[in-house]
């Protein structure tokens, strides 16, 4: 399980040194929802390939990027 935790600690350490908001609450957008994260104000997006331990999106229509606003 130490390895879970390292990995989860590093894509925090490098999600914060791209953006500096502190969220107060998350929203997880299924499938056909991914429009909506359009309409956040100040929005930062990260592609996935950038953050430590994420994996590769497979999925057809996905963005594959964590958006932040």
């Amino acid at each position: 399980m130490e390895g879970i935790r390292e990995a989860a600690i590093a894509a925090k350490n490098f999600i914060r040194s791209k953006c500096s908001m502190q969220p107060a609450i998350g929203v997880i957008l299924g499938t056909g929802l991914g429009d909506l994260s359009q309409k956040a104000k100040h929005k930062i997006d990260i592609p996935y390939t950038e953050i430590p331990g994420f994996n590769v999106v497979t999925a057809q229509g996905h963005s594959g990027k964590l958006s932040f606003g």
